[in-house]
């Protein structure tokens, strides 16, 4: 939420509209008001996407403004602010004098990662949305996911202004996660018993980590701080029942 002095409150509230009719006339549109340096912003504006994806695609595409990064954030904003938008398939303008930086600083690999621009500029159908808001102990940590062919990217975020979040997970065999990483003939073979009888498996790439796991279906992120997150690249992503192999599924559909 803005701070209730801002003169702008009212306006952020009432809401952007309908981006259906954009793309007759433009390749990209604002969703949002101008977004500022501070962290409640950028929540702001990334929040005005939710629901949006299916209007966006190639030639047509949400804009909830510039990046904002490698300015008055914190490092951990920065890189919140980053996986944001490269989930949700928004462009990449970048609001900041990059001649301040080494090529070796860390905002610079930030902007140049290549899975996190893969998963940017990727396109199989999907912008990439909010999907889950999950509760940890009253604090709800959001999951961001878009999908890729074989793969998805997700951003886990602990939006809170105060606290750390321990223990977070991610749950593979979350329907709407399962149905794509799997495919929907082998989902509906396992639905049911996903994370009971029958293990879900995928390949796990944490992007800001620069990690390889394969992970069983639960993605262990542990502690997220206030305001981070966790960008991950799952992919390869299959069955294993050791009580009737007939139901594996190895290959999608």
């Amino acid at each position: 939420e803005p701070p209730e002095n801002d003169r702008y409150k009212d306006v952020y509230k009432s809401g952007q509209g309908s981006s259906k009719n954009c793309a007759k006339y433009a390749n990209l549109w604002r969703v949002s008001i101008d977004i500022r340096d501070e962290w409640w912003s950028v929540l702001l504006n990334i929040r005005a996407l939710i629901g949006r994806q299916s209007v966006a695609g190639p030639g047509q595409w949400n804009d909830p403004d510039m990046l904002t990064v490698g300015n008055t954030l914190t490092k951990d904003e920065d890189y919140s602010h980053f996986s944001l938008w490269c989930v949700t398939s928004s462009p990449l303008l970048i609001g900041t004098d990059l001649s301040k930086y080494s090529a070796n600083s860390d905002l610079i690999k930030m902007l140049k990662n290549d899975y996190a621009i893969k998963i940017n500029q990727e396109w199989y159908g999907h912008a990439g949305d909010r999907f889950r808001e999950r509760s940890y102990g009253g604090i709800l940590v959001e999951e961001w996911a878009k999908f890729l062919e074989n793969a998805m990217g997700i951003v886990v975020l602990n939006p809170e202004y105060d606290g750390s979040v321990e223990n977070v997970n991610v749950e593979l065999f979350y329907e709407d996660y399962a149905e794509h990483l799997l495919g929907k003939s082998c989902y509906k073979k396992v639905d049911d018993r996903l994370g009971d009888d029958v293990d879900m498996i995928c390949k796990v790439h944490d992007i800001w980590e620069e990690k390889d796991t394969e992970e069983t279906n639960i993605i262990n992120i542990g502690e997220l701080k206030k305001h981070s997150v966790s960008f991950l690249y799952v992919s390869d992503c299959y069955v294993s029942s050791p009580n009737s192999v007939d139901d594996s599924c190895i290959t999608r559909d």
